[in-house]
């Protein structure tokens, strides 16, 4: 091979072996974002599954939440990942910190940053900072001490169905009525330290997801994130207010108190469904959906719907575990 031929050759392995030129973001095209737009379509009629990687959570609006489970998926279609974390936790005293998570969202065939996600966590937030105490059995130590029925003597019985030893007690046993129980400050915050972290950081995944895929028009923030990001709150506020049932429209002085009341008991929801068991959760959901259709088809009036909610929420909330 001539010198001329050498140097061309050597040229190109030079020019070649260094980093990788990428162009700068440029315009899309109009073709481009609804090529991009019926990606999102198309991956949530043919992978996406409603309450694996989405749910719609009645009352909230019609729009699904995402889950951590789809946006990762929406991420693995778009070759998107997180980078590291910048993590800041604050000490707020008496125990308690709010962790704020900002992470980084990157295109993982350039690793050009495509924007952030913000996401915060607080143990001050109410499924951390309270727990549910019932009366202890105080033979046992068990929380299955239950009021006796009139027929068998009243008073106080250690439930043996529920894993209790059988004790019983006198109706006025301080050892039974002197203990707090109901929403209480939870004794063992720092336990709930990691989980502060974990969710914090899963917020901001979820919500770069979102804010970086421009999907939006297709997803709220998930289901833990009700207050984080401009979730289902203010997607409520925008929305306008359902058709009052037919059959029998409540009353327009008590519209004010039904409304407070469903509120209520959807934050009731949102708080203890993470704590409730799977099952309890989805029985929940579909009680839930079926009142919301029924009221919509003016089968029941708004406060039968409200009492059913209420009724579901103290169900979860019954069985949610602190």
């Amino acid at each position: 091979m001539n010198d001329e031929g050498g140097s061309s050759a050597l040229a190109l392995v030079e020019e070649t072996a260094g980093p990788v030129k990428y162009e700068e973001p440029r315009e899309l095209t109009i073709e481009e974002v609804e090529a991009q737009v019926a990606k999102i379509e198309a991956l949530m009629q043919r992978v996406l599954k409603r309450d694996q990687h989405y749910g719609v959570i009645p009352g909230t609006g019609e729009k699904p939440t995402l889950l951590q489970p789809g946006a990762e998926k929406i991420n693995l279609m778009f070759r998107i990942g997180p980078g590291k974390p910048e993590v800041e936790e604050v000490p707020l005293g008496g125990g308690h910190m709010d962790v704020k998570v900002t992470l980084p969202m990157l295109h993982l065939t350039t690793g050009k940053v495509l924007g952030y996600g913000f996401g915060s966590c607080s143990t001050m937030e109410s499924k951390y900072r309270y727990r549910s105490a019932s009366r202890k059995c105080p033979t046992c130590g068990k929380e299955t001490i239950i009021k006796g029925k009139a027929e068998y003597g009243g008073g106080w019985l250690c439930f043996a169905k529920k894993g209790g030893c059988g004790a019983k007690f006198a109706e006025d046993d301080s050892a039974i009525t002197g203990q707090v129980v109901g929403k209480i400050e939870n004794p063992d915050i720092a336990d709930v330290y990691n989980t502060v972290r974990k969710m914090a950081y899963k917020r901001a995944y979820v919500g770069g997801t979102i804010k970086v895929t421009a999907a939006s028009d297709f997803f709220t923030q998930d289901l833990e994130d009700m207050h984080d990001n401009g979730g289902p709150e203010e997607e409520r506020k925008a929305e306008p207010a359902p058709a009052p049932a037919k059959a029998k429209p409540a009353a327009k002085a008590a519209d004010a108190e039904l409304v407070a009341r469903e509120k209520k008991a959807i934050e009731s929801l949102r708080t203890n469904s993470p704590l409730a068991p799977q099952l309890v959760v989805d029985k929940a959901r579909e009680a839930a959906q079926a009142a919301s259709d029924d009221r919509k088809a003016a089968k029941i009036t708004d406060e039968e719907y409200v009492k059913k909610l209420e009724a579901i929420a103290k169900a979860v909330s019954d069985e949610a575990q602190f």
